[in-house]
């Protein structure tokens, strides 16, 4: 028999198989993304920390990460706007 030929297989079965493919692309889907968000911040980090820091140890970390912030929620207020 092909597997271009059609089944038959139960329709419990069948929707089980087919919840069971998209919890299984969500959970791939979650991961992916996890891990580009942090390997995104760890590149943030790591340019603040070399260009704002100069590679120092910064006392004043939580400050330049809220200016940083408030300086990017600007930029795309900005952009919205503007369409």
């Amino acid at each position: 028999m092909s597997e271009l030929e059609p089944t038959f297989v139960p329709p419990g079965e069948l929707l089980a198989d087919i919840r069971a493919l998209i919890a299984e692309a969500r959970r791939q889907t979650t991961v992916a993304v996890n891990m580009g968000l942090t390997l995104l911040y760890w590149r943030i980090g790591q340019r603040i920390h070399r260009e704002v820091l100069g590679s120092e140890r910064a006392t004043y970390g939580e400050q330049i990460v809220v200016t940083v912030s408030r300086q990017l929620v600007r930029r795309a207020m900005s952009s919205v706007v503007r369409g």
